[in-house]
């Protein structure tokens, strides 16, 4: 009876240790979402400008060519430098990237792109140029850059600003107080701001604090046609609010507290010499796509938080001989060559054509500069006559 007795209270003890084991084996306990989101904010009052550089790391992607000659492109490591001050939606992207791509007679064509893009508040500046050689050919270059006002300025800047602008340089689970998912076309935005969107569509799914002060989220955060996949999201108050684990899991359990995972960005940190915990390296894991899965890696340097900065920052600096389109000042010039202001306007005019990029009270301008011209002249002629009719009755 007793053995009985010890062997079902065993029993028991073991199965609850199975059923409870997210809380008693990862040492974590469940947290009210006002409470998430009170310790989210706090962390995102502590961010004004960032800047960084990034090193993104490709491999080569081989192709097979119609002879079955191998073709493709292989990628270098890209480099970018941001500023970005998010508050006031400003922001400064400097890339370069460099391409081999084979050929089908096997010759080796050498490609180098630099870019350079900013956007400070009104108006949105770039510039970019190719380089590319193949062997016996001359060296090409071609630069080109524009400047972007009103209107059209902010429909740029927002676009990069979706997901696809930062994303390509290196802002993912890194950047603190930030976010941005997978698999979903969504404007960057604060953790915060995710959070309170979850809530209120009901796609929140638990959440758990663990003793290092770590709070990890489950959250249905994709579309319908993704089932069941959940995103873990691992936020990291400690750590300036940097997002330290995303993956996105095909199932989530009630039971185990996780699911197999389709893809994953971790974050790897380190405390600068000022004591600011800053992202050194994000790693992408995708186990299932492909035969021996797909990784990928982005090496973050120089990371610093900034205070507010002047708007004269937000601005590219044009290389010389960059031919440049400024819609602002409605002028093509070449940059490093002397302005003749009026030559300028009138190739643009010609580039662009009346009826396309320049706006109708600049037609109306270029003629009345004209006609008052005309009439100061006429002025001046009459004033000549006056003083010559007056010169003549004195004599």
């Amino acid at each position: 009876m007793f053995n009985n007795t010890l062997i079902r209270v065993v029993s028991f003890c073991v199965a609850s240790l199975f059923l409870f084991a997210p809380a008693c084996i990862a040492d974590i306990s469940e947290i009210r979402y006002e409470d998430v989101l009170n310790v989210v904010k706090s962390c995102e009052k502590e961010i004004h400008a960032l800047r960084w550089k990034v090193r993104m790391e490709i491999t080569t992607l081989p192709i097979a060519g119609q002879s079955g000659q191998t073709q493709g492109f292989e990628k270098s490591p890209a480099f970018a430098e941001v500023l970005l001050d998010f508050h006031a939606k400003r922001f400064k992207v400097e890339e370069k990237k460099q391409e081999y791509g084979v050929m089908r007679d096997n010759s080796v064509v050498k490609y180098m792109h630099e870019e350079s893009s900013a956007y400070d508040g009104s108006n949105y500046s770039a510039w970019k140029r190719n380089t590319h050689q193949k062997p016996g050919t001359d060296l090409y270059q071609g630069s080109s850059g524009e400047i972007i006002g009103d209107f059209d300025s902010s429909v740029v800047a927002r676009q990069f600003l979706e997901g696809g602008g930062l994303a390509a340089v290196g802002f993912r689970t890194g950047v603190p107080c930030f976010f941005l998912p997978d698999f979903i076309k969504s404007e960057t935005k604060f953790f915060s701001e995710f959070l309170a969107e979850w809530k209120e569509n009901r796609k929140l799914i638990a959440l758990f604090r663990q003793n290092d002060g770590d709070i990890i989220i489950y959250a249905k955060i994709y579309p319908e046609y993704m089932g069941q996949y959940v995103a873990k999201i691992v936020y990291s108050p400690g750590k300036k609010g940097i997002i330290t684990e995303y993956s996105t899991l095909l199932s989530y359990s009630n039971e185990t507290g996780d699911g197999e995972s389709y893809a994953c960005w971790l974050t790897r940190c380190k405390q600068s010499q000022g004591g600011d915990w800053v992202p050194t390296t994000v790693f992408l894991s995708m186990p299932l796509l492909g035969p021996n899965g797909y990784n990928t890696e982005l090496h973050y340097e120089d990371f610093e938080y900034l205070p507010k900065i002047p708007v004269e920052e937000f601005r590219v600096d044009f290389p010389i001989g960059a031919e440049v389109s400024d819609h602002v000042a409605k002028m093509f010039y070449k940059v490093g060559d002397p302005i003749d202001e009026d030559r300028a306007i009138d190739d643009f005019i010609q580039l662009y054509g009346f009826t396309g990029d320049v706006p109708s009270h600049m037609r109306h301008w270029n003629v009345l500069r004209y006609v008052l011209m005309g009439i100061g002249i006429f002025m001046i002629l009459i004033a000549l006559y006056r003083i010559i009719q007056r010169w003549r009755k004195k004599q």
